[in-house]
């Protein structure tokens, strides 16, 4: 919806309200939306969320739009393979700088934690008037360690059992290096159980019950087996 909605505002064929009732009727159907229309499924930019700080990242990303500008198939692939952990590597110590000095705030990051820039990469698009649009699109990770029995939480040494990840990925304006869109998954709220739940099986058993109507043995049902190789 927000893509459609970037490339061309007007929509006078209608085409997202066409999507939306499709999804609406196949019973596909985004968490935590009020109104399931066109407007309630847009991503809200930064700039209406003003209790947000995004533009941590201003600076740094503004002296990148040469390279971005001759992103293209002519240039040697090894040479933008390679800038690109330079490029995540600078970020990185410029988000931790003003992390810790604690002059800046990214909604999905918890500052106490570690975080990774998990990836920078660039996006050039056209709108529905022919204007170029170059930007960045940075995701920013962090994961803290999960373990099934309780009594090992928060034990010194602990393996942990699996992982749960957050974070943000923040589409960047590469001309001016605002951030005009953060979309978040967070460490906190209900997805940390829904996950720890999958871990333990429930969310296999769920899938098979979708298709043979109930929770069925594996040994009863050995196709399911070739998933978990």
């Amino acid at each position: 919806m927000t893509a459609d909605f970037e490339y061309d505002p007007v929509d006078p064929d209608h085409r997202r309200t066409a999507f939306v009732e499709a999804f609406r009727r196949r019973g596909i159907v985004p968490e935590d939306v009020r109104a399931l229309s066109v407007d309630g499924l847009l991503w809200r930019p930064t700039s209406a969320a003003p209790d947000e700080d995004e533009d941590v990242v201003l600076d740094i990303v503004k002296s990148w739009v040469s390279d971005i500008r001759s992103w293209d198939l002519s240039r040697d692939r090894r040479v933008l393979f390679d800038l690109m952990p330079e490029r995540r590597k600078a970020l990185h110590a410029h988000i931790a700088l003003q992390l810790s000095k604690g002059s800046a705030v990214l909604s999905g990051i918890d500052p106490t934690l570690k975080f990774e820039v998990h990836s920078v990469r660039p996006s050039i698009r056209s709108d529905w008037e022919g204007t170029p649009r170059f930007q960045w699109v940075i995701e920013l990770t962090q994961r803290v360690p999960q373990h099934l029995d309780p009594q090992e939480e928060g034990r010194k040494g602990a393996e942990a059992d699996y992982y749960f990840r957050g974070g943000c990925t923040l589409l960047v304006d590469a001309e001016t290096g605002k951030v005009r869109y953060s979309i978040r998954k967070t460490l906190d709220g209900d997805r940390r159980e829904r996950q720890r739940r999958y871990v333990v099986d429930e969310g296999n058993q769920s899938l098979a019950a979708t298709y043979f109507g109930g929770v069925i043995a594996e040994d009863q049902e050995p196709f399911a087996m070739l998933h978990r190789l």
